[in-house]
């Protein structure tokens, strides 16, 4: 045995001697897709084609916005003479999409897919002693264009990720030298105990089985670049023209294992004869499933990920630099994140050098989106997917912070479907090693988790959730008790009983700072490149929705108003976060998003600057390995009634933790209300600690604090607090009409509606019959009726007839016309078909459309007019936060010109890398003149909370004691 000599390297892969065609290429646009037919393969032909200058790598948006289809490029270099009877590689990390490449005139190769690397030998045809002239013809995914058909394809048949366009060569482009005998690939095998298992993929280029020494060895990896060999090996083989399979056993004494917390790296080393060292990086771990859970190095864990957009202001599919990328997983691990989960498109190699550096879990997925479109069903399909898969596990399998496969995203479509269980083995016949998840989201019949070395899959739940924020505690309560085993299905996910459950997207969103955001880009950004383009669209049309409905009487400007709904986003998702990590049959989440991206504007803990926004700091909190829940339910107190307090602790400590649990419920002025402390030894999981039933005194009111603290009798260990508002019920004789009042409501079952139940309770003068003599000045009328039916009809053409004379009209459940809503001015509402007869009998006079006000990733805030009479009593000039739980609107009315008294606020997105359409408003809450009366119209969710929630109780009386009161005008 003799010690290997090899040569430092610090990428993941690499050979001994390699050089850069990184830097200046030329780019010609082939906008009519004639440069095969003309023969632009010949640098005679293509240098007289109109060309520019392009810096390799990028992509070619960078220097052309939004452009789909054909350019070539090249490039000369020159090939020593001395390089002569050695191999000599084009090699390519990732060119996008379609590409064929000729040298000196002579066609060299051509590879399909935009995510992988591909190498092509080029010693037979290369200018040794010479200068080479390098082309490249390449196709771009078609991703906008309908009526683009090239080279057989297609929109969307592309695998394509969504961020960005990234057409041409996005990645390193260089020459790899090595002698005809070299090391193709080098795929490492690790176990706990050390056992190691070296497998080799040696290519022989000559025409006869050459003899030689493959040396291997393993060091220990190191920045400073200390590197203690612990191992080596050398043996005499026979290699035969051609790819030759070895495998090689080795053994790493006492392993250090790589973790987040201490990420222990190790390199093996290879060479032929002692020549072209080729080295690979790797770690020593274990992720896998158990009945109760992930294990990670035989230990429980855990998942608590970032949903990684992975989209960047200037780079657009690579960070902007090292220290940018640096900067989003340092603050992902402060924030206690342990999983970065990248949306569906391997990451470049240097972005998961890094994480094997840093320490943080890596969920690997290739461009595969699915749902309705992505990519598109056709011919090559099946191999187009099979390839993405396995181009993607064989780039990255050797990296430790890559510890599961997630082939497919949210599968509706059938022909997708049905290549989950093929795709699963041909991953796996390519890694035996990792955790394979089938699909993110079990729309297509559940998802199926195939253990490290199994062929077999167990059931998986894989949930995908997005609720609204502000947080209504039915839905708190839903993600308490989610994959309990009662339900079949959340949404589209298919569950299977007793399987474990992750939910790996959740999370509401919010406005960035779009004036930060916009001075960044006009400062460093780059006008032509989508990530600018969908802010300045989004900066610019939200600056006219402010304007037009009173935004900046409310915030002031859109720094502020970004700030106020990053408050929303904030509260609702550390309940949400909260509510899971106290589910004991949830395993993990992924919060939709780390970090802003295309379309995905604001959901991010991140903005696409990575700038922390309001809820990073909620984040690195309700991730705390040792986490102390706080709830008072209901948040919204009738003064003198019982209430419930509770509290969990949550503990990914390896010990029992043995501490004191103290629960104080104050008023915001300090007065204790109510106290106690009790022993709590929590081991690893959930703790149930605290369920309390407290009366809150009579004379309480406003705003109460419980702060829940966790100590080891000598310190802290955690600390939480909640809110919650306490109001004294409206009672009799508060609440009265200035007007004549007529109600309509819906009967229940048992009789009365609930809105004449609640107003009866409360002693309200009204009738349910327009009086013959009213003056209609004097007149106001209720409805909860959306869709009245054939004997009403009279009824409600008389009732509008009066409002045009005079009468006012308050309609809690107004008549919307259901449509995907198409953005215009004036609406374009004239193709939307209804069977309501408000509309087909002609009786109400306004044309108005429903739009969805639920928000996802996507948010949508509602904004409450500054001190107007209907929330006296209540917080307005604000976005409606956690107090409007209950009332804050599923849905909002579009097509009025009237100023809101309540507004939804949200934006369009195209679903590509265009990102952002526009900002909109809706209304929630208006009124609307109509002849001499008016019609007041409301989306609250009033009716189903009266006498359940004191905040819609007191906005219905403010509602019937001011209908006479209108502070706003027409637009």
């Amino acid at each position: 045995m003799v010690l290997i000599c090899v040569v430092t390297v610090t990428q993941t892969a690499r050979a001994t001697y390699q050089v850069s065609l990184n830097g200046n290429w030329q780019i010609a646009f082939d906008e009519h897709n004639e440069g095969k037919k003309r023969h632009w393969e010949n640098d005679s032909v293509l240098s007289k084609q109109r060309s520019e200058s392009i810096d390799i790598p990028s992509s070619w948006e960078n220097i052309r916005a939004n452009y789909e289809g054909v350019a070539w490029f090249r490039k000369q270099f020159d090939v020593p003479s001395a390089w002569q009877g050695k191999s000599v590689r084009l090699h390519f990390d990732a060119v996008s999409y379609l590409t064929e490449v000729w040298l000196n005139g002579e066609i060299v190769g051509y590879h399909e897919g935009g995510y992988d690397p591909f190498e092509l030998t080029i010693d037979n045809i290369a200018r040794f002693g010479g200068t080479n002239t390098l082309i490249l013809r390449v196709i771009s995914p078609i991703v906008l264009s309908d009526d683009l058909y090239i080279d057989g394809m297609t929109k969307w048949e592309a695998p394509h990720w969504r961020g960005a366009l990234i057409a041409g060569i996005w990645q390193d482009a260089y020459l790899k030298v090595t002698e005809k005998t070299y090391i193709e690939d080098l795929f490492v095998e690790t176990s706990l105990d050390g056992k190691t298992k070296l497998n080799l993929t040696v290519n022989n280029a000559l025409d006869k089985t050459f003899d030689g020494n493959i040396a291997c060895s393993i060091r220990e990896w190191s920045k400073e670049g200390d590197k203690v060999v612990l191992w080596k090996k050398i043996e005499k083989s026979s290699i035969q023209p051609g790819n030759n399979i070895f495998t090689v056993d080795a053994t790493i004494q006492n392993p250090k294992l790589w973790s987040p917390e201490v990420p222990n790296l190790y390199e093996a080393i290879v060479t032929i004869n002692g020549e072209d060292a080729y080295t690979v990086r790797f770690g020593v771990r274990e992720f896998t499933l158990t009945k109760e859970g992930f294990l990670f190095n035989g230990k429980k864990f855990y998942m608590k990920a970032g949903f990684w957009e992975g989209l960047y202001p200037v780079g657009l599919a690579v960070p902007d630099s090292p220290e940018m990328l640096q900067k989003e997983i340092e603050l992902a691990k402060k924030a206690n994140f342990n999983t970065l989960r990248p949306w569906r498109k391997p990451p470049a190699p240097w972005l998961l050098d890094m994480a094997d550096e840093m320490g943080i879990l890596i969920i690997g997925a290739p461009a595969l989106e699915c749902m309705n479109e992505k990519p598109a069903i056709a011919g090559q399909l099946n191999r187009r997917v099979f390839h993405e898969i396995e181009a993607m596990v064989s780039r990255d399998r050797n990296h430790p912070s890559v510890v599961m496969w997630e082939l497919f995203n949210e599968v509706k479509r059938d022909a997708i479907g049905r290549l989950k269980h093929e795709s699963s083995l041909r991953a796996r016949a390519m890694d035996p090693t990792r955790l394979i998840i089938d699909e993110s989201g079990g729309w297509s019949g559940g998802c199926k988790a195939y253990l490290p070395y199994s062929r077999e899959y167990i059931p998986f739940n894989e949930i995908h959730s997005y609720q609204k924020a502000p947080l209504r505690e039915s839905v708190y309560t839903l993600y308490r008790k989610l994959a309990d085993g009662s339900e079949k299905a959340s949404g589209w996910s298919i569950l299977k009983p007793g399987a474990v459950s992750i939910i790996s997207e959740v999370g509401y969103g919010s406005f960035s700072d779009l004036e930060a955001d916009m001075r960044s880009f006009r400062e460093k950004g780059n006008p032509l490149a989508p990530t600018y383009t969908s802010h300045e669209k989004l900066y610019e049309s939200m600056k006219k929705v402010m304007s037009e409905i009173g935004l900046n009487d409310i915030f002031g400007d859109l720094s502020k108003m970004g700030l106020a709904s990053q408050a929303v986003q904030s509260e609702g998702n550390k309940l949400m976060i909260e509510a899971l990590r106290l589910n004991p049959h949830i395993s993990g989440y992924c919060i939709h998003a780390y970090t802003d991206g295309d379309w995905v504007i604001g959901a991010g803990v991140l903005d696409i600057w990575r700038n922390p926004k309001l809820q990073y700091e909620m984040l690195k909190q309700v991730n705390a390995p040792l986490y102390v829940s706080a709830r008072v339910e209901p948040a919204n107190i009738y003064a003198g009634s019982e209430v419930k307090i509770k509290s969990g602790v949550v503990s990914e400590l390896e010990h029992t933790t043995h501490g004191i649990l103290k629960a104080t419920l104050s008023t915001i002025r300090g007065k204790k209300i109510w106290s106690k402390s009790i022993p709590v030894n929590p081991p690893w999981g959930v703790t149930m600690a605290l369920d309390e039933k407290v009366i809150i005194p009579e004379n309480v009111t406003g705003e109460c604090i419980l702060t829940i603290i966790f100590s080891d009798g000598k310190k802290e260990l955690a600390r939480n607090t909640f809110t919650c508002h306490s109001f004294a019920p409206v009672k009799k004789n508060e609440v009265k009409s200035p007007k004549k009042m007529v109600v309509f409501d819906i009967d229940s079952p048992k009789g009365n509606g609930k809105f004449r139940t609640w107003l009866d309770k409360r002693g309200v003068a009204y009738t349910g019959n327009i009086p013959a003599e009213v003056n209609n000045d004097n007149l106001v009328i209720f409805t909860t009726v959306e869709n009245p039916n054939k004997e009403e009809l009279g009824l409600y053409r008389d009732i509008f007839d009066r409002v045009k004379q005079g009468a006012t009209l308050v309609m809690l459940n107004p008549p919307l016309k259901k449509s995907q809503y198409k953005l215009a001015d004036p609406p374009k509402v004239d193709h939307i078909t209804t069977n309501n007869l408000f509309y087909t009998e002609k009786i109400f006079p306004f044309d108005l459309v429903e739009r969805a006000a639920k928000g996802n990733w996507v948010p949508n805030n509602h904004a409450v007019a500054p001190s107007h009479p209907y929330f006296a009593g209540l917080p307005s000039k604000c976005f409606m936060g956690q107090l409007y739980a209950n009332v804050a609107p599923l849905r909002t009315m579009m097509g009025l010109k009237q100023k809101p008294v309540v507004s939804s606020v949200s934006f369009t997105i195209d679903r590509s890398y265009l990102g952002i359409k526009e900002a909109w408003w809706g209304s929630d809450l208006t009124r609307v003149p109509y002849g001499k009366g008016a019609v007041i119209l409301s989306t609250l969710l009033l009716i189903p909370n009266l006498d359940s929630d004191p905040v819609a109780d007191i906005i219905m009386k403010n509602m019937i004691n001011n209908t006479m009161n209108d502070v706003y005008v027409n637009i």
